[in-house]
């Protein structure tokens, strides 16, 4: 494989991704590396394919940790991720047994294709993102570099999870962490998602607020309306409750402000750190209008109050 020398590499990241002389980039073609936690990872091997679609696959592994990045194009540009599978990212961590995934709604990035190089072929890109972990953690991923990717063809046995056989990086030194820093001084960014009667609500701002003891979380579209609130108390416990009763309720606030109550619905909360103050949970609930009720499914949010 060429080598490049630091000078020119360098170059050429500042010239194309605009980044500091300070950042931690090796020098070499066919890189794959990001900060993880905080913490800086290499892979040893890197595998980029095109498939038929048009569809852009990336694996790159270490044999302990395990990376996949996808887009709905090979083109230059730039792809969010946590909207669609069109675009998406997972990382596995062999030695922490987590997964992360970037879900619809639940996680938010962006991929930057930069250059797609027809005469070797290669791709080289950016990326960074947050997602959750299968243990319902918040992982932070910044300052993801591919870099002159070959692009070679696609072998479908590398998107299995590395214990199952979908792994090649061999042995050899490892130039990289276990992905598991501290992220004590990482931000936390609330999620909530749902849809209204089969619709996707453009969730644009979160609120959170604790009044008396009960915990609201409003969303809403820039404009204020329309918007959707739950309440739950403060010390609301792990299991299933039922909006409409208590302290436990859920409304939807219609284009023209008139505040509609849900009077039948559920409210699962799966996890409540109350030392941390972060709940996380689903929901659903339904608000009674004469010939038009509103039905709000597929409710899922992760909050700290």
């Amino acid at each position: 494989m060429k080598s490049i020398k630091p000078i020119r590499f360098l170059y050429v990241l500042l010239a194309v991704f605009g980044w500091s002389c300070e950042d931690d980039i090796e020098d070499n073609s066919n890189a794959f590396q990001v900060v993880v936690q905080n913490e800086f990872w290499r892979a040893k091997t890197v595998k980029a394919s095109i498939l038929d679609d048009g569809t852009l696959i990336i694996v790159a592994s270490d044999g302990e940790r395990k990376m996949i990045v996808q887009t709905a194009s090979f083109q230059p540009g730039n792809y969010t991720v946590g909207v669609s599978a069109a675009s998406e990212i997972t990382y596995e961590n062999l030695l922490s047994g987590s997964t992360v995934k970037t879900l619809p709604f639940l996680s938010k990035g962006t991929i930057e294709i930069a250059r797609f190089n027809t005469e070797k072929p290669s791709i080289t890109g950016t990326f960074r993102f947050d997602a959750l972990t299968n243990n319902g953690l918040q992982y932070f991923f910044k300052e993801g570099i591919f870099y002159e990717l070959d692009i070679t063809e696609f072998n479908p046995d590398l998107l299995k999870p590395i214990e199952d056989g979908g792994d090649d990086s061999g042995d050899g030194e490892d130039d990289g962490d276990n992905g598991g820093g501290d992220d004590s001084d990482l931000p936390f960014s609330n999620h909530f998602f749902a849809k209204v009667n089969g619709n996707p609500f453009s969730t644009q701002v979160i609120t959170v607020s604790v009044t008396n003891g009960i915990i609201g979380v409003m969303n809403a579209t820039t404009t204020g309306l329309p918007s959707m609130t739950i309440q739950f108390p403060v010390d609301v416990t792990v299991g299933t409750h039922n909006f409409g009763g208590g302290n436990i309720n859920a409304a939807f606030y219609t284009p023209n402000g008139i505040d509609r109550k849900g009077e039948s619905g559920t409210l699962f909360i799966n996890k409540h750190d109350t030392a941390n103050r972060i709940v996380e949970g689903r929901f659903n609930f339904i608000v009674p209008q004469q010939g038009n009720p509103i039905e709000v499914t597929e409710g899922v949010f992760r909050i700290k109050y």
